[in-house]
C-alpha cells in the first residue's frame, strides 16, 4: 500500500476514529494528506513522536519497520506512546522465508521486488522483535504469515 491507505481505509470503515499518521518526509506526508482529510498527519522521526506518554490505544507499523535503522529506539517509543494493554501491529514482508537463490530470481524478473542482496538483512527477524518487545514491555500476541508477508501483534504490558 501506499502512504496514507491503510489509515485511509480505516477512517472510511470506523467512522468517528481520532487517527495519526506519521512520517519524516514531507514530501510523503503530502501524497499521504491527499489521500484523505480524515487524518491528521505529522512529520516527525518515528523514534521521537511529540505526543504525551499513553497517548494511543492502537499503533500501527505498516510496510515500514526495515526502513528504521535503529528498530530498539522506535519500539522504545512506541511503548511509552502505548497506553497499557493495547496494541502494536507490525506489518511487513516476510522475506526470511524465501531462500536467497528464490530472493535472486524475483530481483531478477519481478518489478515489484526491488531487494537486493545487501536489502535483505534489513528485514528483521522475529526472534530479534522478541527481544526487543521484552525489553520495552511488550508481549507477542500473534505472528502470522499471509501470502508472504509477516503479521506481528504486541500488547503493551
Amino acid at each position: 500500500m501506499w502512504n496514507g491507505d491503510f489509515s485511509g481505509k480505516i477512517s472510511k470503515q470506523y467512522k468517528g476514529l481520532e487517527l495519526f499518521g506519521i512520517d519524516n518526509s514531507e514530501k510523503m506526508i503530502s501524497v499521504a494528506r491527499r489521500r484523505s482529510d480524515l487524518i491528521n498527519f505529522k512529520i516527525a522521526d518515528a523514534e521521537k513522536i511529540p505526543f504525551e506518554d499513553s497517548s494511543f490505544d492502537l499503533i500501527t507499523i505498516i510496510d515500514a519497520i526495515y526502513y528504521f535503522q535503529d528498530k530498539e529506539a522506535l519500539l522504545k517509543e512506541c511503548s511509552r506512546l502505548l497506553k497499557t494493554n493495547h496494541r502494536l501491529f507490525i506489518f511487513y514482508p516476510a522475506i526470511d522465508l524465501l531462500p536467497k537463490f528464490i530472493l535472486k530470481q524475483i530481483q531478477f524478473t519481478s518489478r515489484l521486488f526491488f531487494y537486493n542482496s545487501e536489502e535483505y538483512s534489513i528485514f528483521p527477524k522475529v526472534k530479534e522483535l522478541k527481544k526487543m518487545a521484552d525489553m520495552f514491555n511488550f508481549k507477542i500476541d500473534a505472528n502470522k504469515i499471509k501470502m508472504m508477508h509477516r503479521f506481528i501483534i504486541f500488547t503493551k504490558k
